[in-house]
């Protein structure tokens, strides 16, 4: 059975930095994703990062996995729509918004 793909994209909030291309660029480094195939483009003044993951097999994989993420990285309404699922869906697109600069991430 193929794994599930799970459809990543996360709206980058720049609104509060200095310089948003160094900001988003020391969030890919700090979050890993130098060696991911990923797309990156400005949409509203939000950078929106999107990429794609090899999930889990099964529909009873991905509730464990989502149930043992940290409580503030998936709201209660993705983790919930995860509970209701009737069938193993073969992608599954999940949003994230995160509002930078975040700490421990400067600018020069």
């Amino acid at each position: 059975m193929p794994p599930i793909r799970l459809h990543y994209s996360l709206i980058l909030d720049t609104s509060d930095c200095p310089d948003p291309d160094l900001a988003v660029k020391q969030f890919l480094e700090a979050a890993g994703f130098a060696d991911k195939e990923k797309s990156v483009e400005i949409i509203r003044g939000n950078y929106i990062v999107r990429y794609t993951l090899d999930g889990p097999e099964t529909l009873t994989e991905l509730r464990r996995v989502l149930n043992h993420m940290a409580k503030g990285l998936f709201s209660e309404a993705t983790k919930a729509a995860v509970r209701n699922l009737k069938e193993r869906p073969a992608n599954f697109a999940i949003e994230m918004y995160i509002r930078l600069p975040i700490l421990g991430i400067d600018a020069p």
